[in-house]
């Protein structure tokens, strides 16, 4: 009875170690487990977490590249504006100096046309003049040449 005693103690206390052993192992696996789930989690957390850092910068990132790309564009119309009135301002000048030089040209011409005329007035009172002189030469001529027709034909008589 004792030996069976003694067999069956053994026994159990076999079969509880194994089955301590056996919890323990199934223990350990399911902590194992737990560990590798957690372990996952974690990443899974990290990764959804780096994601949305990722997003969020690259938003960011976005975000600048928009306002610098509007700045640089803003900067431009007001570059292209600037041009536009200079070149708008240059015009009014250049149309300033060709109505100036019109003028210029308009003067000119009626100075030229006022000059032309006075040469042609004073040409024809040079004309007058030598007509008038002119005239009274011939007066005198035609006072003379009677004599001077006389003294030729008294020569040829002789």
């Amino acid at each position: 009875e004792e030996e069976e005693d003694q067999q069956e103690e053994e026994h159990k206390g076999a079969q509880e170690e194994e089955e301590d052993q056996e919890e323990k192992e199934h223990k350990g696996a399911q902590e194992e487990e737990e560990d590798q789930e957690h372990k996952e989690e974690e990443e899974d957390q990290q990764d959804q977490q780096d994601q949305q850092e990722k997003e969020h910068k690259g938003a960011q990132e976005e975000e600048e590249d928009q306002e610098e790309e509007e700045h640089k564009e803003e900067e431009e119309d007001q570059q292209d504006q600037q041009d536009q009135q200079e070149k708008e301002h240059k015009g009014a000048q250049e149309e300033e100096e060709d109505q100036q030089d019109q003028q210029d040209q308009q003067e000119k011409e009626h100075k030229g046309a006022q000059e032309e005329e006075e040469d042609q007035e004073e040409e024809e009172h040079k004309e007058e003049e030598e007509d008038q002189q002119e005239e009274k030469i011939r007066k005198r001529r035609n006072i003379k040449e009677p004599r001077r027709r006389k003294k030729i034909r008294k020569r040829r008589n002789i």
